[in-house]
């Protein structure tokens, strides 16, 4: 029995004597402050306001440099990709609700350009729906203008009413 013991102390005593006693790693610690996206409304809007209806088909258009401009603020150069409401359905629900009468749907389609950086509606390019666009290089942040302009779509016999709708936009890294 003391003969294992013994055995047993040379074995730990040997486990020591090749043992490491210290090690060294190194890491890399990066970050990136990148600035916040904003989306913020400049002008405009997409009201068409009251029409005379003879119960013919008719398109109203509103151009994009009369619509609404937004300007999109974030991380200079960086891509955003753009979506946004590409067709929207307005309804006369809630005036026939209150008035009584048929209910009707009116079609928007979204004409969309940007300007990149430029505030002023010089340039314009189309802004296709899920497009990638590059903000512009201005110090400190780099921006993307948008506008929005579309038509809409009275078909023959439309009921009447008051109409509205909701239009979205979306912008993200």
């Amino acid at each position: 029995m003391l003969k294992n013991i013994f055995v047993l102390l040379i074995m730990i005593s040997s486990c020591k004597l090749f043992a490491q006693s210290n090690f060294n790693a190194t890491v890399d610690i990066n970050i990136s402050l990148n600035n916040g996206l904003a989306l913020n409304k400049i002008k405009g809007d997409l009201d068409f306001g009251e029409i005379i209806y003879t119960g013919n088909n008719l398109t109203l258009s509103k151009i994009p440099e009369s619509g609404i401009e937004y300007e999109v603020t974030g991380f200079r150069r960086r891509y955003v990709t753009v979506s946004y409401s590409r067709n929207v359905y307005l309804n006369n629900y809630n005036w026939v609700n209150i008035n009584g009468g048929t209910n009707g749907t009116i079609r928007f389609r979204t004409v969309a350009r940007h300007t990149n950086g430029n505030i002023n509606y010089i340039g314009a390019t189309n802004l296709g729906n899920d497009s990638r666009v590059r903000l512009s290089n201005t110090n400190p942040l780099g921006k993307l203008y948008i506008w929005i302009g579309g038509n809409l779509t009275i078909n023959s016999n439309q009921p009447y009413g008051d109409y509205n709708g909701t239009f979205s936009l979306t912008v993200e890294y």
